[in-house]
C-alpha cells in the first residue's frame, strides 16, 4: 500500500508520463514495450526519472527524437525547481531540433527560466529572437512582455514602459488581442507598476468586457481588495507545488554547461558557487513621485522589513526605486525566502542581481 505522499506524487508524474507518450511512440522501434521507457514510466522520483531520460538521451539520433526528450528532461527539471538544468535543456531541445515555429515556445522557456536565474541580457537576446522568428502575433506579444520584464528586473523603465505601450497597441490591432486573459493581465500589471494609467485602464476595460468571470478580471478590478497587490507571473509549476509533500525538494543551483559539454549534470565546484550571481536587494516599486516612494518604504518598514529609496537618472529624468536592502553575499535561495516573507506581508518584489 502507498502513502498518501506517494501517490500523490504519482499523480504529479502521471501528467509526465503522458508527456511520455510521444516519445515512446517516436522511439519505439521494435514490436514490444521499449525497456528504457519502461524504467521511465516506473521511477518513484522525478530525480530518478530525469536520470533515466538522460541515459535513454545518449542512444536518439534523430533530431525530433533528441528534441522531444531535451524538453521532458526539462519539464521534469522546471517541476523539482533546477531551473538551471531545465533551461539548458529547453535551449539544447531549441538548438538540436527543427527550430520550426512549435520550438520556438521551447525557446521562450529558456528565456523565461534566464530571466528566473537573473541573466537578464541572455533572456532578452532569446525573447528576440522569439519575436524575429514567430508567425504568431500572440506568442510575439508573450516575448516582448517577457522582454519588458527584463527591463524591469534591469531598472530600465523607460524601455519597459515602451515595449509594453507596443504590445498593447499591437494587441488592440489584433482581431483575436483580447482572447488571453493572462495575456491581458500580464499587460496590466506591468502598466500599473510603469505607471502608464491609461494602458492599465484599457486592459481593465478589456478584461472586464471579454472575460468578466475570469480570475484575471477578479485580481484586476478596482473595487475589489486583490488590486492593491500584484501577481507576479509564475515561470515555472514548480513555484505552484514547491510546497506540497510530494514534489522533492528543489536541489541547489548548478551553472549550465555548455552545449559542448556532457548531458549528465555536472558537480557543483566551489569555483562554479562563486561565480553564481548574488543577490543585492529586493526591489519592490519604483515611481517618479518621491512621495510615493517614500510611502511605500514606510509601509514596508512598518511590516518590519529594513527599506530604502535609492535615486535613479534615466535619461535626464529621476526615478525613486524602493527596495528591501540585503546583506553582502547573500545568494539566491536565502533572498527568495526573504522574498516569501514579504509576500506573507502583502509586499511583491523581485530580485536585483549583482
Amino acid at each position: 500500500m502507498y502513502s498518501c505522499t506517494s501517490y500523490r506524487f504519482r499523480v504529479t508524474l502521471y501528467v509526465f508520463v503522458l508527456l511520455l507518450l510521444p516519445l515512446y511512440g517516436a522511439i519505439a522501434q521494435t514490436d514490444g514495450p521499449d525497456p528504457a521507457l519502461q524504467r521511465v514510466h516506473a521511477a518513484d522520483t522525478i530525480r530518478e526519472s530525469r536520470q533515466l531520460l538522460r541515459e535513454l538521451l545518449e542512444t536518439l539520433e534523430q533530431p525530433a527524437d533528441l528534441q522531444r526528450a531535451h524538453a521532458l528532461i526539462g519539464e521534469l527539471s522546471e517541476l523539482s525547481g533546477d531551473y538551471s538544468q531545465a533551461q539548458y535543456h529547453y535551449r539544447r531541445a531549441w538548438d538540436q531540433g527543427s527550430q520550426d515555429q512549435p520550438a520556438l515556445g521551447l525557446l521562450l522557456l529558456s528565456a523565461q527560466l534566464l530571466l528566473e536565474l537573473g541573466d537578464i541580457e541572455a533572456a532578452l537576446e532569446e525573447a528576440q529572437l522569439v519575436v524575429e522568428r514567430s508567425s504568431e502575433a500572440s506568442r510575439q506579444r508573450d516575448a516582448m512582455l517577457l522582454q519588458a520584464r527584463s527591463r524591469l528586473a534591469a531598472a530600465d523603465q523607460d524601455g519597459a514602459a515602451r515595449t509594453v505601450s507596443e504590445v498593447w497597441q499591437a494587441a488592440s490591432a489584433d482581431a483575436r488581442g483580447h482572447d488571453r486573459p493572462g495575456q491581458l493581465y500580464v499587460i496590466y500589471d506591468l502598466a500599473r507598476q510603469l505607471e502608464l494609467q491609461q494602458v492599465a485602464q484599457e486592459t481593465l476595460t478589456a478584461l472586464e468586457e471579454n472575460h468578466p468571470h475570469s480570475v484575471e478580471y477578479a485580481l484586476a478590478r478596482t473595487d475589489r481588495p486583490a488590486h492593491r497587490t500584484r501577481v507576479e507571473p509564475l515561470p515555472s509549476p514548480s513555484q505552484v507545488l514547491v510546497a506540497l509533500p510530494w514534489v522533492e525538494s528543489a536541489s541547489p543551483l548548478r551553472a549550465v554547461p555548455s552545449a559542448a559539454g556532457p548531458i549528465a549534470a555536472a558537480t557543483t565546484t566551489q569555483q562554479e558557487r562563486a561565480s553564481e550571481p548574488t543577490v543585492h536587494a529586493i526591489q519592490t516599486g519604483s515611481f517618479r513621485d518621491p512621495e510615493n516612494a517614500t510611502y511605500m518604504a514606510r509601509d514596508i518598514s512598518n511590516a518590519g522589513f529594513a527599506a530604502e529609496v535609492r535615486q535613479q537618472s534615466r535619461n535626464g529624468q529621476k526615478l525613486y526605486q524602493v527596495v528591501v536592502p540585503l546583506d553582502s553575499g547573500t545568494g539566491r535561495q536565502q533572498a527568495l525566502a526573504t522574498m516569501t516573507a514579504l509576500k506573507d506581508a502583502g509586499i511583491e518584489g523581485f530580485l536585483l542581481y549583482q
